[in-house]
């Protein structure tokens, strides 16, 4: 299995993970998750399609 790989600028990284096709695993600014991170824990499925996405997290 491959290892998640982080992408940054600044203040901003996102996390992808590449065995699950490239799938953001993280979005964030500094210590704010923008999106729904997926728990580093293992607890999600991440070969279920539905266990990942982008859901940003606004008011």
């Amino acid at each position: 299995m491959s290892h998640p790989i982080t992408l940054s600028s600044g203040a901003v990284s996102v996390v992808v993970e590449p065995a699950f096709g490239g799938r953001i695993t993280a979005f964030r600014h500094g210590d704010t998750d923008i999106f729904a991170p997926v728990p580093a824990d293992g607890s999600r499925d991440l070969e279920a399609p539905a266990s990942c996405g982008c859901f940003p997290l606004v008011p």
